[in-house]
């Protein structure tokens, strides 16, 4: 049988403005999301002058069916990384899983460091 993983997750808000007017990025409290399926993604170095610069790590994250809320620019933390989600994952009507799936949306996150 198939299990997944708890990961938490922090919600992206808007916040305050600083102090050239523009709105700045906060993210609420973490919440933990049990039955989280993990899907392995790709790594990606980018180099600047010919140097080593950064690296991207991509990851999915399968949410479990039932799960309501936006993820579009939230935070997944998981196994001690940070992951942000990229775009707008939309959730996948019940009718469209098959029956014996607990998951109904897929939200592709990447993590940067450098």
């Amino acid at each position: 049988m198939i299990r997944g993983e708890t990961v938490s997750v922090r919600f992206r808000t808007l916040g305050s403005e600083d102090a050239y007017g523009n709105e700045t990025v906060d993210y609420s409290a973490p919440i933990q999301v049990d039955d989280v399926l993990i899907g392995r993604g790709s790594t990606v170095t980018t180099t600047r002058d010919g140097q080593p610069f950064a690296i991207q790590c991509d990851k999915s994250f399968c949410f479990p069916r039932g799960w309501t809320q936006d993820l579009r620019g939230a935070l997944v933390d998981w196994d001690g990384k940070t992951y942000e989600v990229v775009g707008s994952p939309t959730r996948i009507t019940d009718e469209n899983i098959p029956p014996l799936s607990r998951w109904n949306i897929k939200a592709e996150a990447v993590r940067r460091d450098g």
